[in-house]
């Protein structure tokens, strides 16, 4: 019975152990991971449209990264489920007293920015993709910079403002501040 009582004991610790996460952890999914959304705004999406006249526009097809010439394409097989993945990561953290706000600022990150992509980016991409007048294409990435870039900067000025004295703290390095 004792036997059986220790390896329980010792079962119970090791499983503990393995869902605890490191100070690096939560910073690089909370923060680091936010290098995918640089740009974002209408410099983002006339970035892809460079990445697309170069040749280097990635899609997602059968697990595998493929060039494609859709901006919809990219945003919707590769963009998204990055920052689904990036969303899913953030929320296998345990919130603790120190790290809550820093979480739930990231994830209000990535949930906005993945709503503008889904919504802004898509209409823009399907414009870009059809080859629209450039006139209302100009018009709706104007608008894209005017109504949804000041509340990403926003948030995201929230979430360094967080992250960086938590880096600090925990002598992680911050490697783009």
């Amino acid at each position: 019975m004792k036997t059986a009582t220790l390896i329980l004991l010792s079962l119970t610790t090791v499983l503990n152990s393995c869902a605890t996460h490191t100070p690096e952890s939560y910073y690089t999914r909370t923060t680091q991971s936010t290098d995918i959304l640089w740009g974002f705004g209408s410099t983002n999406v006339k970035s892809f449209i460079e990445f697309r006249d170069a040749g280097n526009l990635v899609a997602v097809q059968n697990n595998r990264k493929v060039k494609t010439i859709s901006l919809q394409q990219h945003i919707q097989t590769f963009l998204i489920p990055a920052i689904d993945s990036s969303i899913t990561q953030i929320e296998e953290l345990k919130p603790t007293p120190e790290t809550q706000d820093l979480i739930n600022t990231s994830l209000q990150l990535y949930h906005f920015a993945k709503d503008t992509y889904v919504n802004e980016y898509l209409s823009a991409a399907q414009l870009i993709d059809a080859k629209e007048n450039s006139e209302k294409i100009d018009e709706i990435l104007l608008q894209l910079d005017r109504e949804r870039v000041p509340e990403f900067k926003k948030i995201y000025i929230k979430l360094m403002q967080l992250s960086i004295p938590y880096a600090k703290q925990h002598d992680l390095t911050i490697s783009r501040f």
